[in-house]
């Protein structure tokens, strides 16, 4: 005790978060596509607006906001920065918020435990909550698996693919 401490050591290797290669991108698309589920089209709408999962458990029911015909916004609530904040989207992704509502069905309002509001949220868990974080991660994981996929597929990794592909479109 004493002779060696923890700062003796070198640090561990930290790596930066890597986006999914293009080609694996479209596998993982087209699997949760084909899927189907509330809980696919959440991870694509994650994919396709950058959102992180905590922000996706947290979407409402009202979320799209059309500002002009056809221009659509989607509203995000709190989320890791404790700020509100909207993200353009096209009408594909538009259709694609539609058709979750579809699938969630008529459910009850839940209490959100931070604000003590009544919040219509557009993914739902058990027992009046929140849908938890690790059920997108759980079924992203089962999907890639059965899609045949072998690269560690995550929720965040979609995050960082979508920034990835902005840059490369050229948004700076």
């Amino acid at each position: 005790p004493g002779l060696i401490y923890s700062s003796d050591f070198p640090p561990e290797p930290h790596y930066l978060p890597r986006p999914l290669p293009p080609d694996v991108d479209a596998h993982v698309m087209e699997a949760l596509r084909e899927r189907g589920s509330i809980f696919s089209l959440g991870l694509i709408l994650a994919r396709r607006t950058g959102l992180r999962v905590g922000e996706l458990c947290r979407l409402e029911l009202d979320c799209i906001q059309e500002n002009a015909p056809g221009a659509y916004s989607l509203r995000v609530p709190l989320g890791k920065l404790r700020s509100e904040r909207v993200i353009p989207i096209d009408q594909e992704t538009a259709d694609l918020v539609e058709n979750i509502r579809y699938l969630r069905g008529d459910k009850e309002p839940i209490e959100d435990p931070e604000s003590g509001r009544s919040v219509d949220a557009l993914f739902c868990g058990l027992h009046g909550s929140f849908t938890a974080r690790c059920t997108f991660g759980h079924v992203l994981k089962a999907v890639a698996r059965s899609a045949g996929i072998t690269e560690n597929v995550h929720p965040h990794r979609l995050r960082h693919t979508y920034a990835t592909e902005l840059l490369r479109n050229g948004l700076t």
